[in-house]
């Protein structure tokens, strides 16, 4: 029984710091997962303003905040690429959709 309380105790005095640092470790993952999700709202913005948006970016970071909320930190970021790339593909397709809005009459526009 002694010998059990020594190795016990030994082991949770060791092993302590590790679980500390681990917690730490995924709130900083959360924190920085917000600021990410607070960016990307500034992106969508633009997004929507140079009429780049494509239709489920929004449900996407909702979803993330979601997640987020849940404390489901690798579902989160899943989504935070998701909304990203779709992000930049939007913005290129906008860039290359340019010159075609350049050819549309006034009037229909």
């Amino acid at each position: 029984m002694k010998n059990t309380l020594i190795v016990s105790l030994i082991i949770s005095t060791t092993l302590f710091p590790y679980v500390v640092v681990c917690s730490e470790i995924s709130e900083l993952n959360g924190q920085q997962l917000h600021e990410q999700i607070n960016m990307l709202e500034v992106k969508i913005n633009q997004a929507a303003n140079k009429m780049s948006l494509w239709r489920d970016t929004e449900k996407l970071l909702s979803q993330a905040k979601q997640e987020l909320a849940d404390n489901k930190l690798q579902d989160t970021k899943d989504l935070i690429e998701q909304v990203e790339s779709q992000l930049s593909l939007g913005f290129e397709q906008a860039q290359q959709q340019s010159d075609i809005n350049s050819l549309v009459p006034y009037y229909l526009k």
